[in-house]
């Protein structure tokens, strides 16, 4: 997520986030929670389940929901291409 677009976050905003402890950094739903105001780029907490505790990603694991895929991200690109059908040895 763009710095201007993480540090414009607000409570209750739907964001989407990758699961960096996933192997296939999945995106998962979020809801921001809390955000702490700094100099540089905000510190933003993000709730993804009832049941677990507030995280703190790094905003670029962090898309705004629906994704905007004109944003470069390399966990979303690692996804497709392990979608992609493998083809045959030629």
């Amino acid at each position: 997520m763009l710095r201007f677009d993480w540090n414009a976050l607000e409570p209750g905003d739907h964001v989407l986030l990758h699961d960096d402890d996933s192997k296939a950094l999945e995106l998962i739903d979020g809801v921001v929670e809390t955000v702490v105001a700094a100099r540089d780029s905000n510190d933003v907490g993000i709730r993804i389940a009832p049941d677990r505790p507030v995280v703190h990603p790094r905003r670029s694991s962090v898309h705004a929901s629906p994704v905007d895929r004109s944003e470069p991200c390399w966990r979303c690109d690692a996804i497709a291409r392990l979608a992609q059908p493998r083809r045959a040895a030629s």
